[in-house]
């Protein structure tokens, strides 16, 4: 059985409130038992913070949290904001570059979900730009980025330096993974430290080129990417971080912003169920 904590996070924990909905949250943050510490903690893990607070504050039941966590939040909720609007421009760049020189690609994830989806840029977290890259055109990625100020590598926070990737890991992405290392470089502002970008052309663990290309074809031919296709990628990407052995150690694997983008593009775009599973079928992505 759920906590009152655990169920304000739930029902918080999304753009799409009904009435009924409202009024039970009211009943669960004005009880006197209600433990906003342990609220905080799950809102934290689950990188839904700043829409938790954005909704109790257009509720008007923001009175019900103490003023250090209401704090918090608010801080979140606008870090992210500015954070977004830095990473927007960087990807205004990014896509610019990448059109100089013909190579198509396509944001997804927060990069796409963000500006299309939730529209306030302070309500969802991202760390880093996810884009689709057709298998054949990932050796034009380096000559573009290098042009950029990246590298293929990660930033330590604890020397605060960036360390390129390594021949190895280079080589194990190349082999067995279904995207390029990433990308990164210093962001150039005190608000957060640096961009990373990952590349990916191919979905399931199957390495899958087909959907991808699809999606890319789709984006370039028509202007934009049938709501089914990107629904496939957000339902076989969640699926891949749930069963990464690595992910879950690191508490990865069931973190609610994901669930909350898959119910929202659904709810938002009233996708066509019947398609979307077709589509599954198609490209042999049923169990993902």
């Amino acid at each position: 059985m759920l906590t009152k904590e655990q169920q304000l996070l739930l029902m918080l924990s999304r753009l799409t409130i009904k009435d009924a909905e409202k009024e039970r949250i009211k009943i669960l943050a004005d009880s006197t038992d209600f433990n906003w510490f342990e609220f905080l903690r799950y809102a934290l893990y689950h990188r839904t913070g700043a829409l938790c607070w954005k909704n109790m504050h257009d509720m008007q039941i923001s009175s019900f949290i103490p003023h250090y966590i209401d704090d918090i939040l608010c801080y979140i909720y606008f870090g992210n904001k500015k954070r977004n609007e830095y990473m927007e421009k960087e990807k205004d760049k990014i896509l610019a570059a990448f059109q100089q020189k013909n190579i198509p690609i396509v944001p997804v994830k927060g990069s796409m979900l963000i500006p299309s989806l939730y529209k306030d840029y302070g309500l969802r977290y991202s760390s880093d730009f996810d884009l689709l890259v057709r298998n054949d055109d990932t050796g034009g990625l380096s000559e573009v980025m290098t042009s950029l100020g990246y590298v293929l590598g990660v930033f330590d926070r604890a020397t605060m330096e960036i360390i390129p990737a390594k021949k190895k890991t280079l080589l194990k992405h190349k082999i067995y993974l279904s995207n390029e290392h990433p990308y990164v470089k210093r962001s150039g502002t005190d608000l957060f430290l640096s961009f990373g970008v990952d590349f990916r052309f191919a979905l399931g663990y199957e390495r899958k080129c087909e959907p991808v290309n699809d999606m890319i074809t789709c984006f370039f031919e028509n202007g934009y990417v049938p709501t089914c296709y990107y629904l496939l990628h957000l339902c076989v990407h969640f699926y891949e971080e749930v069963k990464q052995g690595v992910d879950i150690l690191l508490g990865k694997d069931l973190n609610m912003i994901k669930l909350c983008d898959i119910r929202e593009f659904i709810l938002r775009n009233s996708v066509n169920m019947e398609e979307f599973i077709e589509l599954c079928f198609q490209y042999d992505l049923r169990k993902e």
